[in-house]
């Protein structure tokens, strides 16, 4: 793992950071950050293909090349990861109860 990967880890989605201190709720909120480190790591690959795709495009910037802010980006993200959980839609695929 990468140093800046671990800091960001710690610092901004706060893995050692639980809400409670039983086993089973430690495993719960490790195994939940987990998923939302994965998410996010998805998400963020996505849109640097986009940033990337448009930074092409444009000609007239200031810079070859742009990096999407992780911390900001898991700060919107954080606030839409419950929405997107728990979206009807995405249950319904996920149960296949379509």
């Amino acid at each position: 793992m990468k140093k800046s990967s671990l800091t960001f880890k710690k610092n901004i989605m706060e893995i050692e950071n639980f809400t409670g201190k039983s086993l089973e709720t430690i495993k719960q909120d490790y195994y939940s950050m987990v998923l939302v480190a994965n998410l996010h790591s998805l998400i963020i690959a996505d849109d640097q293909e986009e940033v990337d795709r448009e930074t092409r495009k444009n000609g007239k910037l200031k810079y070859e090349q742009y990096k999407i802010n992780k911390s900001v980006k898991f700060g919107i993200m954080k606030e839409q990861i419950y929405d997107l959980l728990t979206a009807r839609e995405l249950v319904s695929i996920l149960l296949n109860e379509t």
